[in-house]
């Protein structure tokens, strides 16, 4: 997992836009059909982030992000798209790629003020400090770099490893954008409905690391396969995990 010589390499930060997305995912059908699926208590903030937001299941943003998930569209293409907006704004960032829905970036700013949601997550600041300060913890002295560059050669991009306390709650996002490895993780479930283990939780770092390392590792074999001049992998779509 690490190398005592060699110096921490996750970065471990918050993002705007992905709490936005994670805040339109909970106002999708994608929380009830995972229950169904994978019962399971998600964080306190999620349940009531998701009461929050779901009169807001008409609007136009939540309609394209529905349609999306109906489709089969990853949640990292989903989380990718959000990352080409600015942060606090949702103004496009760069141009959005030519299958996101129509007027994406105004509809998420629409659904931003019509939810109040700035004045919410301002209130809910506290939370994902929180979690933030956890994963610091967790990941203070640890480096994936050196064992990473066994297997794929030199890693350089940046390792970032986002908390998400909304929604998907159930499993981690990967996604690679703009010179970054970026895993997106919701906090360790815990046994049936009870709320999750802290992401720094003795009995549960473990979970932190499986995420980051298997998630960058999975992500530099989706590189390294794309580069091989014999792989057939069909190139991007609305439906696939990477966005080109």
């Amino acid at each position: 997992m690490s190398e005592s010589s060699a110096a921490p390499d996750v970065t471990v930060r918050l993002d705007d836009r992905v709490r936005m997305m994670a805040a339109l995912v909970a106002a999708t059908s994608y929380p009830a059909d995972v229950q169904r699926i994978r019962p399971h208590g998600a964080h306190p903030h999620a349940k009531t982030t998701r009461k929050a937001v779901t009169a807001l299941a008409d609007s136009p943003a939540v309609q394209q992000v529905q349609t999306l998930l109906d489709h089969q569209t990853p949640l990292g293409t989903l989380f990718t798209l959000a990352l080409h907006l600015k942060p606090d704004q949702y103004e496009p960032l760069r141009p959005l790629p030519g299958w996101a829905p129509e007027n994406f970036a105004h509809n998420v700013r629409e659904f931003s003020k019509r939810g109040h949601l700035g004045v919410w997550f301002t209130k809910e600041r506290a939370v994902w400090e929180t979690a933030e300060r956890q994963l610091k913890r967790v990941f203070e002295k640890v480096a994936f770099k050196p064992l990473l560059e066994k297997f794929f050669g030199t890693v350089g991009e940046k390792l970032v490893f986002i908390p998400n306390v909304l929604y998907p709650s159930e499993r981690e996002i990967l996604l690679a954008y703009d010179n970054e490895l970026v895993c997106i993780a919701p906090p360790p479930l815990a046994w049936g409905d009870n709320p999750p283990w802290e992401y720094d939780d003795p009995s549960m770092v473990y979970y932190s690391y499986k995420c980051a390392l298997g998630g960058y590792g999975r992500l530099l074999l989706d590189r390294l396969l794309d580069s091989a001049p014999s792989c057939s992998r069909r190139r991007w779509s609305p439906c696939t995990s990477r966005i080109t």
